[in-house]
C-alpha cells in the first residue's frame, strides 16, 4: 500500500514524537511504501535547518552562506521514501486550492496524491480531512 507522508510527520519525528516514529517505522519495516514529493523534501530540509541552527527564517537566510551544515540526517531519514514529481497545470493546482480550501503546498500534496492514485496520507494536519479522496492514516 502506498501512503503519502506529509512533512509534519518528519518534523515531529525529528522532535521526538512517538506517533511520528511509529508511522515512519512502517516504511522502514517495509509494511507500506512511503511516498513524498518535492514540496515535502523542501519543507523537511528547511525545517531541519531551522531546528539544527536555531535561527529564525530571516537570520537563517542571512547567515546561510556561512553556515556549516550536514544534511545527511535528512538524506538518511528520507532514503526509504519514494520521491514522485507528477506534472500538473496551474489550473489543476488552483482548482484544488479553491475546492478544498488548502494552502498551496498542501494543495500540491493533495494533487500529487490524486495524480498518483494514493488514497492514504500520513499527516498531523487536519486540513486534509476536507479532501474527499484522501484518508488520514491512523497508527
Amino acid at each position: 500500500m502506498r501512503v503519502f507522508f506529509d512533512s509534519n510527520v518528519f518534523l515531529k519525528f525529528l522532535g521526538g514524537e512517538e506517533k511520528a516514529r511509529s508511522l515512519i517505522e512502517l516504511v522502514e519495516l517495509g509494511e507500506i511504501e512511503g511516498v513524498i514529493n518535492p514540496v515535502v523534501l523542501s519543507e523537511v530540509s528547511y525545517g531541519y535547518l531551522r531546528l539544527t541552527t536555531g535561527l529564525s527564517p530571516y537570520n537563517l537566510k542571512k547567515k546561510f552562506p556561512k553556515i556549516s551544515m550536514d544534511l545527511s540526517p535528512v538524506r538518511e531519514l528520507l532514503s526509504d521514501f519514494t520521491l514522485v514529481n507528477p506534472a500538473y497545470s496551474m489550473n489543476d493546482l488552483l482548482g484544488v486550492i479553491s475546492t478544498y480550501r488548502l494552502l498551496p503546498n498542501d494543495a500540491s500534496i493533495a494533487l500529487t496524491c490524486r495524480i498518483e492514485g494514493i488514497k492514504k496520507i500520513a499527516t498531523f494536519d487536519s486540513d486534509f480531512e476536507r479532501v474527499d479522496f484522501l484518508e488520514i492514516m491512523d497508527v
